[in-house]
Order: C-alpha cells, then structure tokens, then sequence
C-alpha cells in the first residue's frame, strides 16, 4: 500500500511541477521580450520555435507520467490479485485442517466408547 500512497505524492508534486514550468516559461517570455534587442519578426519566431519545444517537452513528460501510473497501477492489480490468491489458499488449508481435527476427534471418540 506504501506504493500507493508514494504514486499519489508523485502525481501532486508532479502538477506542482509543470504548474512551475509555465509559470517560469510565462515569466521568461515577458521579460525576454521587454529586454529583446532582435525585430519583431525575429523574436516571434524565437518564441514559436521555443514554445513548440516547451510543448514537445511537457507531452513527453505527461506520456512518461501516464506510463508511470499505469504500471503503478498494473503492480497494485498483481498485489491485490496475489494476496486474494494466498486468503483462498488460506482458507483452503485452515478448512482441510479442521476437516482433520474433525475426524480424529471422531475416531478418538469411537475409540474411547469402544473401551
């Protein structure tokens, strides 16, 4: 369940992130345009160029996001599917033991009438 829990955390600090990431990508346009010595025609292409590699970064990283929390999910189905398995295995031997106890007390029981 500690993986859970972890994933959870990562997927919070994960948004605290990219809500960073815009805000510094936000932040360092306006004061690179306020301070640009290039023409305008120069600068917007910059920005087009930046802003596409900032798109191509950031869907990269939400797919590895997406890959990550899909295996975390994956691991959680395994573990919840295993121990399901080992309580009816469990359960299983508990009832082929008391089914034991069972029969010996029987056969105890006939034994001691038949004294």
């Amino acid at each position: 369940m500690k993986q859970l829990s972890d994933s959870d955390n990562n997927n919070g600090s994960a948004g605290a992130f990219f809500t960073g990431v815009l805000a510094g990508a936000v932040l360092g346009a306006g004061i690179g345009l306020w301070f640009a010595p290039k023409a305008g025609t120069d600068m917007r292409d910059d920005l087009a160029g930046q802003a596409r590699d900032l798109s191509q970064r950031v869907s990269k990283t939400v797919g590895d996001l997406a890959d990550r929390g899909r295996d975390a999910f994956d691991r959680a189905r395994d573990v919840v599917v295993n121990a399901g398995d080992q309580v009816d295995k469990a359960a299983n031997d508990a009832s082929k033991a008391i089914d034991r106890a069972r029969r010996d007390a029987q056969n105890v029981a006939q034994a001691a009438e038949r004294s």
